[in-house]
């Protein structure tokens, strides 16, 4: 096939040094389909941070933490949560606590009590509690926030 002045370039094994663990890993991505997917869902996550009906207690990039279920949410934008098609939304869990401290920190216990937290830059064999997030929430000993449920 003649591409004139142009070439097609293919890279095999593309191995780059990962700093943080010192290994040498292959990495596969396309920086354009990440960009559209990205974009893509900000137009998506728009639909609900400018929507007065939703009561949104937390978001970033691929979630929202709301009071409402499936149902309630499909009637307010239609049909937007659907476990089974891929460009729709899923309901991960239901939290009976559900604590927000900052963007990418927080703490959730779901109705099996299951207990879910995250903190941006704490390893996964970093054992946290629901005490330790209200302690974060506590100022001159006194909480600074009010239960939802």
């Amino acid at each position: 096939m003649n591409f004139g002045d142009n070439y097609l370039v293919e890279v095999e094994d593309d191995e780059t040094r990962a700093i943080s663990d010192d290994r040498t890993e292959t990495h596969n991505i396309n920086i354009s389909i990440a960009s559209i997917v990205t974009a893509y869902v900000r137009v998506l996550m728009s639909e609900f941070k400018n929507n007065s009906m939703l009561k949104i207690y937390y978001t970033n990039t691929n979630s929202i933490y709301t009071d409402l279920n499936s149902d309630n949410i499909n009637k307010i934008i239609n049909n937007i949560v659907d476990p089974t098609k891929l460009d729709k939304l899923k309901l991960e869990s239901v939290s009976i606590v559900a604590i927000f401290i900052s963007p990418k920190m927080y703490y959730l216990k779901t109705q099996d009590l299951k207990e879910i937290y995250k903190v941006k830059g704490l390893t996964k064999d970093s054992l946290l509690t629901q005490k330790d997030f209200e302690a974060l929430l506590n100022k001159n000993g006194i909480k600074t926030y009010q239960k939802v449920i």
